[in-house]
């Protein structure tokens, strides 16, 4: 149950100390924002043993770019 928590503070760490193009990049989701995704996906693999895998990993891999900014008032 702390995969959501872990992921987001792992994400936000990543983008904090990335920079694109001279951007630095910010990252606004939380644990709590993904843990009723993160639940449901849980779920739905484990009933279909796990042949929901894919899509699940693909659906977490959209709620990372979703909440994944360039910041672009951030000078060097």
């Amino acid at each position: 149950m702390a995969f959501p928590w872990c992921s987001a503070m792992m994400e936000n760490w990543s983008a904090k100390h990335s920079i694109i193009s001279g951007n630095r990049m910010s990252f606004d989701g939380t644990g709590l924002q993904f843990l009723g995704k993160f639940i449901l996906l849980f779920i739905l693999t484990v009933i279909t043993c796990g042949l929901y895998l894919p899509w699940a990993v693909c659906s977490y891999n959209q709620w990372i770019t979703k909440h994944t900014h360039v910041d672009k008032h951030w000078v060097s």
